[in-house]
């Protein structure tokens, strides 16, 4: 039966025919008779004959097939059956945005039968008629139509009976309980392996591609108050890789927003069997972009707020079940626990490392001061020697001024050593010459404090490969914290030793300086590598230790100490050798 009015192009089909008891209609067709049928909107139901010539479509009354729903234009789009009697689609209007099977239509697209058309929110479809008394048999559901996008929100029950099986179930239900029992378990252990949140993202993302034979899944994480910038990672599944090409849109949107923000809005976890058909999606653009048809997504929540979405696509349709969705929801209320937790953790780190440089600099203004107060004693005296012409006075003030200048540069030095990161520039080196250089170096100061500097050097000693001027700075921070080590009421004679031994057996060179000072108190001792703790009181800036440690690592080496009160202490550099 068609429309009365038989000059209209576009004409309207009612279905006609005896419902069997199976639940079927058959629709006689005229031979070869071009078609388009109407899935979705207002119309659905209706079917247009395209007959020869130019068809429009869109809104207004003016068109052949009018169409009014949202995102229609008043004059959409034309179809021209004069090519070889072939179909043919484009667009009216720059405004009209006009898929055909899910890619956006940019010039005259060729309609072959089955191609699936969208105009706004209006799904149809081309189809051909197969002659003369042919019938095509169509099933009807005597339930009402499902749609085709599930909604589903995990209760705590639902997690419980995710695996749990019945008498009743069968094989294939006990495959995916054990399918989804082996996924949940690979996810616990990686989110029990790692605090780096993208480590962490990833491989959660791969293990749940693989379990639920997505195409392509992304985890996005909302801002927060320590993170200004949104997290995103996403990943392909190693069977399906990318259609698009890296300079595509799947490279650039790698999920879809729309669906996303859907979940973040609603709090709920989604199911769509076709996104391009699903009511919430089909007008946007990230949809048909990425080409999505099946498709999942569900809230990353923590103990208070939603962190984020995992969202999960395939570019068929009907790819995922309600058990898919429930293990993802599983997955997801599992991750949003862990990643609030990592998120804490990478919080609360930075605040030690802002309360560590905060220390750091209190401690570095506290020595800076201590040593500008000694320069500013030792400047006045030597202006009132100058003013007053005694050079007494001035060699009595320029003494605190030069030792305030040499603990400067010391501070100055050391700080660069400790904040650089570097990498040791390897080069063969005779260490007992390092040992005999800062022999001389100290001489001078060894004899104004009365202090004997002695030389122990192995004369075995082969050239090794070390960084000169990391060990020299290394064992510079040891003699000074050595000379450093005798009070005013030490009455012993003051020696300091410089040591040096070679054990090939072992495949390693000891560098050792040794005084026979007052000790290290054992509570000082414990902590003395540690930043700002000095061995010397107020005379030291407590960074030497930290940094010769830092100077011996850097050389795969070791720093140990002995040390007794009143008796001395011994530090010993232990750097690997080889003949090779």
């Amino acid at each position: 039966m068609y429309d009365t009015d038989t000059n209209k192009v576009g004409r309207s089909i009612e279905l006609f025919g005896a419902q069997d008891n199976a639940g079927s209609i058959e629709i006689c067709r005229e031979d070869g008779m071009k078609i388009l049928r109407v899935l979705s909107g207002a119309n659905e139901g209706n079917v247009y004959v395209l007959d020869k010539g130019d068809i429009t479509i869109g809104s207004s009354n003016e068109c052949d097939i009018c169409l009014r729903e949202e995102g229609v234009e008043p004059f959409h789009a034309k179809v021209e059956v004069n090519r070889g009697n072939t179909p043919y689609i484009s667009n009216l209007s720059e405004n009209a945005k006009t898929y055909v099977n899910g890619l956006s239509l940019s010039r005259s697209e060729r309609l072959n039968p089955g191609d699936r058309i969208r105009l706004g929110k209006v799904a149809l479809r081309y189809e051909m008629g197969h002659g003369v008394g042919d019938s095509l048999e169509i099933e009807v559901s005597r339930e009402e139509s499902a749609p085709p996008q599930i909604q589903f929100t995990l209760s705590d029950s639902e997690i419980s009976n995710l695996f749990v099986s019945t008498a009743e179930e069968d094989i294939e239900s006990l495959r995916r309980a054990h399918s989804s029992l082996l996924a949940i378990y690979q996810i616990n252990q990686v989110l029990g392996s790692t605090f780096d949140l993208d480590t962490l993202l990833l491989k959660m993302l791969e293990i749940t591609l693989a379990s639920v034979d997505g195409d392509r899944g992304s985890i996005y994480l909302l801002p927060t108050e320590n993170r200004s910038e949104e997290v995103i990672v996403s990943c392909y599944h190693p069977d399906h890789p990318p259609k698009m090409s890296d300079s595509g849109g799947a490279a650039k949107k790698p999920f879809s927003r729309s669906i996303t923000n859907y979940v973040l809005r609603t709090g709920q976890s989604v199911l769509t069997s076709d996104a391009t058909e699903d009511n919430r999606f089909m007008l946007e653009e990230s949809v048909m972009a990425l080409q999505i048809r099946s498709a999942m997504c569900v809230p990353l929540k923590g103990r208070h707020d939603v962190l984020g979405v995992m969202h999960i696509d395939a570019g068929t349709r009907n790819v995922f079940t309600i058990e898919s969705l429930r293990l993802l929801a599983c997955i997801g209320d599992m991750a949003g626990k862990v990643i609030e937790n990592a998120q804490l953790f990478a919080e609360n780190l930075q605040k030690e490392r802002l309360a560590a440089i905060g220390q750091a600099v209190a401690s570095t203004a506290h020595t800076i001061k201590n040593i500008l107060n000694s320069m500013n004693l030792g400047g006045e005296l030597i202006d009132i020697g100058i003013k007053t012409n005694n050079m007494e006075d001035v060699k009595t003030g320029w003494k605190p001024f030069k030792v305030s200048l040499d603990l400067l540069a010391d501070l100055t030095f050391n700080m660069l050593d400790f904040s650089t990161e570097k990498k040791p520039q390897l080069v063969l080196t005779d260490v007992n010459q390092i040992m005999k250089e800062l022999a001389n170096l100290m001489k001078q100061q060894a004899e104004e404090s009365d202090i004997e500097l002695r030389l122990d050097l192995d004369t075995s000693m082969p050239m090794i490969k070390v960084d000169p001027s990391g060990i020299r700075r290394a064992l510079i921070n040891l003699v000074s914290n050595a000379f450093e080590a005798f009070s005013s009421r030490t009455k012993k004679r003051k020696r300091v030793r410089l040591i040096t031994r070679f054990k090939p057996d072992k495949g390693i060179v000891l560098l050792s300086v040794e005084d026979n000072g007052d000790g290290i108190p054992q509570e000082i001792a414990s902590k003395m590598f540690d930043l700002f703790v000095s061995t010397k009181g107020n005379k030291g800036t407590g960074l030497g230790l930290v940094v010769t440690k830092k100077i011996v690592e850097e050389h795969r080496g070791k720093i140990l100490y002995k040390t007794r009160e009143g008796q001395g202490t011994r530090f010993t550099v232990i750097l690997p050798y080889s003949s090779k």
